[in-house]
């Protein structure tokens, strides 16, 4: 399996005619309004109350055999707090040769600023994940007036 493109967004509609897909507020970077107590700064991540959506095309990694794997996303911080796994899912292309899938991720954890790695994982046989996409997020904090 191999994933062909991957983006955080706010939101995507698809068009029930055509089957494509337009993406809403694309995000390479995020402002959030505060930063949390500096006393946390070391204690796990606190939860910013932001929704945001997490869009894939997964493609075959040999076309004419098809595929069915476990995977996930992980949210990787800019320190050195362990990587937080969100819930498996499984990708069928058993009877395509792509799928597209959209990724609602309610609340976001924020342990500072920083550049944080939402990866794509795929469970290997021997048991261990490895990283199929990477997308990069920005988050700074605003400047209080």
């Amino acid at each position: 399996m191999e994933v062909t493109w991957a983006i955080i967004c706010e939101s995507a509609v698809t068009d029930q005619e055509t089957n494509n897909i337009s993406l809403f507020n694309l995000l390479d970077e995020m402002q959030l309004p505060e930063p949390p107590d500096p006393a946390t700064e070391q204690s796990p991540p606190v939860m910013a109350a932001v929704q945001l959506l997490m869009v894939a095309l997964f493609s075959r990694s040999d076309l004419e055999r098809g595929e069915k794997e476990q995977a996930r996303i992980t949210i990787n911080f800019p320190t050195a707090i362990e990587a937080q796994a969100l819930p498996t899912f499984e990708i069928d292309l058993e009877n395509a040769h792509r799928l597209r899938a959209k990724f609602n991720i309610a609340g976001f954890p924020v342990a500072g600023e920083g550049i944080y790695h939402f990866r794509i994982q795929q469970l290997n046989c021997d048991g261990d994940w490895s990283d199929l996409y990477e997308v990069p997020l920005q988050v700074s904090y605003l400047l209080p007036d």
